[in-house]
C-alpha cells in the first residue's frame, strides 16, 4: 500500500494513490480516504477545526434534523460517507452497520433516510431494506449495488439505486434529494 502521511503543527494531510484505501486515527477522529468509488485523493484537517468539532453539542433531537442510517460493509467508505453527511447542516448519522446482524441490532427504524449496500458479508441487503420498509414505511432508501440491475433493490422497497462506482458527492447529492422529498 503506497501512502504518505504529512504532519505539521497546523495540518495533517493524508495522501493516497488512486487504488488505495486508508483509515487513520487523526486527533482522535477516524479519517477515511478512498479510492475510485469516492474519487478522493487527499484529506486535510486543521487541528483547530477538530478541537472545535469536539465541543459542538450533539444535534440529536434538533427540529428539522434528518436522521441517516448507513449499512455498508466497507468501514472506510461508511466512515467517509458519514463524515460527508455530518457536514451537511441538517443531517445526523444516527446509526451505522457493516452487516445484516448489526443493521438488525441498530436503531435503523428511526431513520429518515437509509443508505444500504446490497452485498453484506452475512446476508443480502434486500433483507435490511424489506425489514426497514416494514417497520418504517416513510423512510427513504438508497441502495448501493455492484450490479447494474436495480430491480432487486427496487423490488425490495428501495427508492433509488446507485452503482458502487458512484462518486461520494453523487451519493451525498442523492441522499439530499431523498431527504427533501
Amino acid at each position: 500500500m503506497s501512502a504518505t502521511m504529512v504532519s505539521s503543527a497546523r495540518t495533517t494531510s493524508l495522501f493516497c494513490n488512486p487504488r488505495t484505501l486508508l483509515v487513520r486515527r487523526v486527533w482522535g477522529l477516524y479519517v477515511g480516504e478512498a479510492l475510485q468509488p469516492l474519487r478522493i485523493s487527499s484529506f486535510c484537517m486543521m487541528p483547530g477545526a477538530v478541537r472545535a468539532a469536539r465541543i459542538v453539542p450533539s444535534r440529536e433531537g434538533e427540529a428539522g434534523m434528518k436522521r441517516i442510517f448507513l449499512a455498508e460493509d466497507h468501514a472506510a467508505f461508511r466512515k467517509a460517507l458519514a463524515f460527508m453527511l455530518e457536514r451537511e447542516p441538517h443531517y445526523e448519522v444516527t446509526a451505522q452497520a457493516g452487516t445484516v446482524a448489526e443493521a438488525r441490532a441498530s436503531d435503523a427504524a428511526a431513520c429518515d433516510v437509509a443508505v444500504i449496500d446490497l452485498l453484506l458479508p452475512d446476508g443480502d441487503g434486500t433483507e435490511v431494506i424489506r425489514e426497514l420498509r416494514a417497520t418504517n414505511p416513510d423512510a427513504r432508501i438508497l441502495s448501493l449495488s455492484v450490479s447494474r440491475d436495480p430491480g432487486r433493490a427496487l423490488d425490495a422497497g428501495a427508492d433509488e439505486v446507485l452503482g458502487k462506482d458512484a462518486s461520494l458527492s453523487s451519493v451525498v447529492a442523492t441522499v439530499r434529494r431523498l431527504a427533501e422529498n
